[in-house]
């Protein structure tokens, strides 16, 4: 895969972590765009994947950073995964911990946000792994290591 200079620049500044970083727009902007590459990359090298999981892939990419249609102010998520059923696998940032959602998410309750609010960013500082839901980078990375 190839980089930028600049997407080689920010990953040499700032390393891929579990850690609250507080990223500046610009740096997030360059980190979408890697995120977005290896998603793509991911999606390219699957020749097995289905069309279903293709689809779903395609409308909760696992660069997102996703809310909850019923409560969009104050949940975090990252998808990980799909379901035949239109369900997402996700993981779900709460003060303290990280939960895997038991049984998935519907792919229509999920709301993919451009940006976390100040409230959520409260949140996502008292989480065990911030970086996972702040650096859309970081949670792809942790995808590869314990799924791939």
């Amino acid at each position: 895969m190839e980089y930028t200079l600049e997407e080689q620049s920010e990953l040499s500044v700032c390393p891929i972590s579990t850690a609250y970083v507080d990223f500046t727009e610009a740096q997030l902007t360059v980190r979408l765009q890697i995120a977005k590459k290896i998603h793509a990359r991911f999606m390219e090298m699957d020749s097995t994947m289905p069309s279903w999981a293709q689809e779903a892939y395609t409308q909760c990419p696992m660069w997102g950073f996703y809310t909850h249609v019923t409560h969009p102010g104050s949940s975090c998520m990252r998808v990980y995964g799909a379901m035949e059923d239109d369900g997402m696998h996700v993981e779900s940032a709460h003060i303290w911990f990280t939960n895997d959602v038991i049984g998935g998410v519907p792919r229509d309750n999920l709301v993919r946000v451009d940006r976390w609010s100040a409230s959520q960013k409260e949140c996502l500082r008292l989480n065990n792994a911030p970086g996972w839901f702040l650096d859309p980078i970081a949670f792809i990375r942790w995808i590869a290591e314990h799924y791939a």
